[in-house]
């Protein structure tokens, strides 16, 4: 069990990370395609997003990472001659700087999130590296914001609305449970202390409204349940060396529960409304 920091150092070392996890529970065929084309997933949002922790998390890196290309887009010749020009960083259009730094601005300032972030105790992009006991399986986990004296974790999440349901259906559907779940457990594996798990959560339009979101318990007992039924079934792909995709055998086609119909709509017996006469002029 040990802990670093540094996305380099972390990228270089084995292990499973929560992107596995998420992926896997599609299906083991969708992580076996991740893991064999690491590169896929590079995009010039992607690299936004980045900008915009970097600036947020860690202002000295964003300033030597990030370059403006004064160009509108990232592409053609131009651009091929101003990348050659500026390398090691990566390049950020006028408006995506703008906007990285905004949204920086708005969650540096903030009453709540503001002192998480500048906490000078805090460790930003911190890795922590452990083995699942029940597994065998090497896992890590890059922590946007590891605090040791708040024993907090947190994880900074760009949407589109900080509202309580958006937050809530986007944390289910994009496996943030699962993901926090995973950096708890690497906090418990490596430092033997049970974390504040939360999200600090900024929108990505104007005027960047900020909100923190402590994940509950049962949150996070969900996440967990994920995060097991994910380790087992890659832990179980790596002994036979199958991938299977998430129907390996025939299923059956039944409507959803939504396009029945229903007797409270006025229908008949059967829940059909077949009457014509209405439409007939």
């Amino acid at each position: 069990m040990t802990r670093a920091s540094g996305y380099e150092h972390y990228a270089a070392q084995p292990g499973v990370r929560s992107t596995y996890l998420k992926e896997v529970l599609k299906s083991p065929r969708h992580l076996r395609y991740m893991l064999d084309n690491p590169g896929a997933g590079s995009t010039a949002s992607r690299t936004w997003l980045q900008s915009v922790h970097a600036a947020t998390l860690e202002p000295i890196v964003f300033a030597e990472a990030f370059a403006v290309y004064p160009g509108k887009t990232r592409r053609g010749k131009q651009y091929d001659a101003w990348i050659d020009t500026h390398p090691g960083v990566q390049a950020l259009t006028v408006k995506e700087d703008l906007a990285a730094r905004s949204i920086a601005g708005a969650v540096r300032s903030d009453a709540i999130a503001g002192p998480m972030v500048t906490d000078p105790e805090a460790m930003p992009e911190h890795g922590v590296y452990w083995t699942d006991e029940a597994t065998g399986l090497r896992c890590k986990a890059l922590i946007d914001l590891w605090r040791p004296l708040a024993v907090a974790v947190s994880d900074l999440k760009s949407v589109g609305s900080t509202a309580l349901h958006a937050v809530q259906s986007q944390a289910i559907k994009l496996g943030w449970d699962v993901q926090m779940a995973h950096y708890r457990a690497g906090v418990l594996a490596v430092y033997g202390v049970d974390p504040v798990c939360s999200l600090i959560c900024v929108e990505t339009s104007a005027p960047h409204d900020v909100a923190v979101f402590p994940m509950t318990a049962a949150m996070l007992d969900l996440g967990e349940r994920k995060r097991r039924q994910a380790l087992e079934t890659i832990a179980e792909c790596k002994r036979t060396g199958l991938w299977p995709g998430r129907h390996p055998e025939p299923v059956d086609l039944d409507p959803p529960a939504w396009a029945l119909p229903s007797d409270e709509l006025g229908g008949d017996e059967d829940g059909l409304d077949l009457s014509i006469e209405e439409t007939i002029p």
